[in-house]
């Protein structure tokens, strides 16, 4: 049986994990969803109650999960059309966003001869794909984009290029692909490791993009690093560096960027040790607001944090996920303090970052990849 069939025949059976109660009081324990997976997932809502999360097969191509109430499914996205046909889809580079209601769009870094370069495919919600279509930027290194959007008629994508600049692509509705648009280097260089996560809070014609950049090389080879943010606004590109020195881990922890309401940024990063950062503003405020973000007391020792995941279900409301030490880690914002981390599920091995799909409702399913299993689990209440 091929890889592609056994994806297809999606299967729900239950981790070897002891169940927990999350900060609700409600038992949650990861489940098996699907095989044949690598690198990390994406997900995306594109009505109330259905989740499309969309990751890497061991083939190299790009496969749909969605689940709606009882019902979900597989299926693979196509590699060609008449205007592209590909060779592999880099792993772990696939983003999903829902624009507007009932839309799905996708990014990737695919690869034909001649190079590797941003490619789209496009659905309705329960539709199949249609693509794959060329966006451009040929000769990107093979890291996931950062994909937003601030209205139902534009996608913004952030990609890094092999020269380590940042390159910049963007769509109006009707319109082709735009780009690269070859935006202005930092003062440092951007991390090769680390992808970029983008954000529109404010409405049309303001994009923010943020970045890890290499400040030196240690003696024990590692960088010193620190978050930049490049802002659009009518005055152009600038950047603004945000600062939250952090040392490269052994492991990829990218930023996370979220909002809870028009004007609000919010960017966690933990440095891959002992604690994380927070990074907030509000529009027209151009203080850097920092905080700290202690890893679980849990976990005790050096080295103990891993990628932090953001997501808002309120305004004014926040919660961060990580996995890390065979345990789901949740804290919330919950509009006046934070709570502590706390364990709401254990895990069998060390899985992916956690993902959250957040749905236009704001329900929130956590889905993660076990690297060692090659399979795609889902955080089930």
């Amino acid at each position: 049986m091929t890889a592609a069939v056994l994806l297809l025949a999606a299967h729900l059976t239950a981790v070897p994990a002891v169940a927990r109660a999350d900060v609700t009081g409600q038992e949650v324990a990861w489940q098996e969803v699907a095989s044949n997976v690598v690198g990390s997932p994406s997900a995306s809502s594109p009505v109330p109650g259905r989740y499309d999360v969309v990751v890497s097969t061991t083939n190299f191509r790009l496969a749909r999960y969605w689940t709606q109430g009882a019902l979900s499914g597989w299926d693979l996205l196509p590699m060609s059309s008449p205007t592209l046909t590909l060779s592999a889809v880099s792993i772990g580079t696939g983003v999903v966003i829902s624009r507007e209601t009932g839309s799905l769009d996708v990014l990737a870094i695919g690869c034909r001869t001649g190079g590797c370069g941003l490619v789209h495919w496009s659905a309705s919600a329960g539709g199949a794909f249609s693509g794959p279509s060329p966006v451009g930027g040929v000769g990107l290194r093979e890291l996931r984009p950062a994909v937003t959007s601030w209205d139902a008629t534009r996608l913004d994508v952030f990609a890094q290029g092999v020269d380590g600049r940042l390159k910049h692509f963007w769509r109006n509705t009707g319109q082709a692909w735009s780009g690269p648009e070859h935006l202005p280097e930092a003062l440092y260089p951007l991390s090769p490791r680390t992808p970029p996560a983008a954000l529109t809070p404010n409405g049309p014609n303001h994009v923010s993009a943020f970045v890890t950049l290499d400040l030196s090389q240690r003696p024990d080879g590692r960088h010193s690093q620190r978050i930049e943010q490049l802002i659009f606004t009518a005055d152009g590109w600038q950047w603004a560096t945000l600062g939250c020195g952090i040392v490269e881990p052994n492991r990829v922890n990218p930023p996370t960027a979220t909002s809870w309401g028009p004007g609000r940024s919010d960017l966690f990063v933990s440095n891959g040790y002992d604690r994380g950062c927070h990074w907030w503003a509000t529009s027209g405020d151009y203080v850097n607001h920092w905080d700290t973000v202690e890893q679980p007391v849990a976990l005790g020792t050096p080295d103990g944090m891993g990628a932090i995941t953001a997501t808002s279900p309120a305004a004014n409301r926040l919660d961060l996920f990580m996995n890390r030490n065979a345990s789901t880690y949740q804290k919330s914002w919950t509009g006046t303090t934070w709570t502590p981390w706390t364990s709401i599920a254990l895990i069998p091995a060390a899985l992916s970052e956690v993902l959250v799909a957040t749905d236009p409702r704001r329900n929130a399913i956590l889905f993660a990849v076990d690297p060692n299993r090659r399979t795609l689990v889902r955080l089930v209440r």
